[in-house]
C-alpha cells in the first residue's frame, strides 16, 4: 500500500509543479505587459497580438493540421473587400496605420502566392484577359519610373496600385463557385450596411471617426455634411451611385416581396446618406444609371416587373433632376445645383475655377511629356506645383489622372479594360446562364456606365477600393458565366489526383 501512495504522489508533483510554474510564469507576463502599455504601449500591443495568434494555434494545433491552405486562402481572400470599404475606420487606435485590411492584404497575398506555387494553379482565359490589360498598364506605368521627376511618390503610386488589384483578384475570387459569390456577395451588403449606418449616425449625432476630413473643419458651411468610414463626401456619394443599380435591378429580377421591399429601405437609407454629400458627379452618375435602366429594361420582361422597375427608376430620374435645379434654401440642397457650378466657371471662382484650373494643369502636361505619361503619381506633383489653392493635390478627375500619369499607352489600356467588362456585362446581362448572373452582370453594367462620370467625384480613384471592387466583381462574373456554360474549372491544380474544390481562384 506505500508503494502505492508513493507512486501516485511522484505523479502528481510534476502536474503540481506545472501549475504552480503556468501561473508565477503568467503573473511575470502580465507584470512585464502592465509595464509595457504604461512607457511603450504600441510595442506592448504589438507583443501581445503576436502572444495571442501563438496560444490560439496552440491550443488549435490538431484543428490547424487538418486545415487546407486552399481554404484559408479562400477565406482570406473574400474577407478583403470587406475590410477595404472599411478601410482605415477598422484600427486599434494605438496603431491607426495597420488597419484590417493591411494585415489580412498581407497574410492573403503571402499565403495565396504560396498556394499557387505549390499547387501549380492556372488561369482560365475569362480572368486572363482583364489581368493581361492590368498587368501591361502596370508594367507601363512602372517603365514610366524613368523619367518620372519625383521617384519616391512614384514607387509609393505602384506599391497602392498594387494592393488594389489585389483587392480586384480576391473580389474575382467569388466567381470561383455558386457559394463563394453568394459568400461574396453577403459580405459586400454587411459593408454597405455598416456604411449607411454610420452615415445616419454621423447625420443625427455628429460624430465623424478619425479618418473623416471633416473632423478638423470649422466651416459651417459642412456642419450638415457626412463622410462615413470614406475621407470625404465625394467617396461616399461615388460609393453610393455605384450601390444603386444593384437595388433597382433587383425589382426586374425578383417578384419576392421580402426582396422588393428590402430593396426599397436600402435605397432609402442610401437615399439620406446622399443628400449630405452634395456630390454632383454622383448626382448625374445616378441620373444616368437611371435612364440607362429604362433604356436596358424595355423588353424581355413581364408588364408588371416593368412598370415596378420604371416606376423606380423614374423616381431616381425626377429626384436627381429636382436636386440638380433645386431652388431651395437649405444651404445642404444647394450643393447639388448645377447652375451654382456654372456660374462659377463663368465667373472663375469657386469649385468650377478650381476645376478648370486642375483640368489645365492635366492637359498641359501632357505635350511636356510627348503623350507618353509623366509617371505614375506625377499628377499630384504637377497639381501641387501648378494649382495655388492649399490643400488641393489632386487632379479630382480620374480619366485625366490615368492619361496624365501614363500618357495614352496607359489610357488605351485602361479604356479597353473598362469598356471591355461593359461589353462582356452587357452580354452576360443578355444571355447569362443564371438569373443571379443576370441580375449582377445588369447591375455592373449600369454602374460602370454612370461611372463614366462618376469617376469625377473621387480626388484620386487610385485607392477608391470601390471602384476595384466592381472591376473584380466584373471578372468574377465572367469566370462564373463560363463555369455555369460547361466549360473547364476557371482555375484548378495540375495535380494527378482529382482537385480539391476548394482550391480554385479567380
Amino acid at each position: 500500500m506505500s508503494d502505492e501512495r508513493a507512486t501516485a504522489s511522484d505523479r502528481l508533483t510534476p502536474r503540481w509543479l506545472f501549475d504552480a510554474t503556468l501561473i508565477l510564469g503568467g503573473a511575470a507576463v502580465t507584470v512585464l505587459f502592465a509595464r509595457g502599455f504604461i512607457h511603450r504601449p504600441k510595442l506592448a500591443l504589438a507583443a501581445l497580438a503576436v502572444l495571442l495568434v501563438i496560444a490560439v494555434a496552440t491550443l488549435n494545433l490538431r484543428r490547424l493540421r487538418r486545415v487546407r491552405l486552399g481554404h484559408v486562402v479562400v477565406a482570406f481572400m473574400l474577407l478583403l473587400p470587406l475590410m477595404a470599404l472599411l478601410g482605415p475606420s477598422v484600427a486599434l487606435p494605438a496603431l491607426p496605420q495597420l488597419f484590417a485590411f493591411r494585415v489580412i492584404g498581407v497574410v492573403a497575398l503571402y499565403l495565396g502566392l504560396t498556394w499557387l506555387i505549390a499547387a501549380r494553379v492556372r488561369f482560365d482565359s475569362a480572368a486572363a484577359r482583364p489581368a493581361l490589360l492590368v498587368l501591361l498598364w502596370f508594367g507601363w506605368l512602372t517603365l514610366a519610373l524613368l523619367w518620372a521627376p519625383d521617384k519616391a511618390t512614384g514607387f509609393r503610386y505602384l506599391g497602392v496600385m498594387f494592393t488594389m488589384v489585389t483587392l480586384m483578384a480576391a473580389t474575382a475570387l467569388g466567381g470561383t463557385s455558386r457559394q463563394r459569390l453568394k459568400w461574396l456577395l453577403a459580405l459586400l451588403a454587411v459593408a454597405y450596411l455598416l456604411i449607411v449606418a454610420m452615415s445616419m449616425v454621423e447625420s443625427f449625432t455628429g460624430y465623424r471617426l478619425p479618418t473623416s476630413r471633416l473632423l478638423t473643419t470649422t466651416s459651417s458651411a459642412t456642419d450638415y455634411a457626412v463622410t462615413s468610414v470614406f475621407h470625404n463626401q465625394n467617396d461616399l456619394a461615388t460609393y453610393l451611385s455605384l450601390c444603386w443599380p444593384f437595388f433597382i435591378c433587383a425589382f426586374f429580377f425578383t417578384r419576392r416581396f421580402a426582396w422588393r421591399a428590402l430593396a426599397l429601405v436600402a435605397m432609402t437609407v442610401g437615399v439620406a446618406a446622399f443628400v449630405h454629400t452634395g456630390s454632383r458627379s454622383s448626382l448625374i452618375a445616378v441620373g444616368i444609371e437611371s435612364l440607362a435602366c429604362l433604356a436596358f429594361f424595355r423588353r424581355g420582361f413581364s408588364r408588371r416587373t416593368r412598370a415596378i422597375g420604371a416606376i423606380v427608376a423614374v423616381v431616381l430620374i425626377l429626384g436627381a433632376a429636382w436636386l440638380a435645379f433645386n431652388n431651395s434654401s437649405s444651404d445642404m440642397l444647394r450643393q447639388f445645383r448645377l447652375q451654382g457650378l456654372a456660374n462659377n466657371v463663368q465667373a472663375n471662382k469657386g469649385s468650377g475655377e478650381i476645376r478648370v484650373n486642375l483640368t489645365r494643369t492635366g492637359l498641359d502636361s501632357l505635350g511636356r511629356f510627348y503623350l507618353m505619361g509623366a509617371g505614375p503619381g506625377q499628377a499630384e506633383v504637377l497639381v501641387t506645383e501648378s494649382v495655388a489653392q492649399a490643400g488641393i493635390v489632386n487632379l479630382h478627375d480620374w480619366w485625366l489622372e490615368v492619361i496624365v500619369d501614363g500618357g495614352l499607352p496607359a489610357f488605351v489600356l485602361h479604356a479597353l479594360l473598362y469598356f471591355g467588362l461593359l461589353a462582356s456585362m452587357w452580354r452576360v446581362a443578355r444571355r447569362g446562364a443564371e438569373p443571379l448572373l443576370r441580375y449582377l452582370a445588369a447591375a455592373i453594367m449600369l454602374a460602370l456606365t454612370g461611372y463614366v462620370i462618376g469617376a469625377l467625384g473621387p480626388s484620386s480613384a487610385i485607392s477608391f477600393a470601390p471602384m476595384w471592387i466592381v472591376w473584380g466583381l466584373a471578372i468574377a462574373v465572367m469566370i462564373r458565366q463560363r463555369a455555369v456554360k460547361g466549360a473547364a474549372s476557371p482555375l484548378r491544380p495540375v495535380t494527378a489526383s482529382p482537385p480539391d474544390p476548394a482550391d480554385h481562384a479567380g
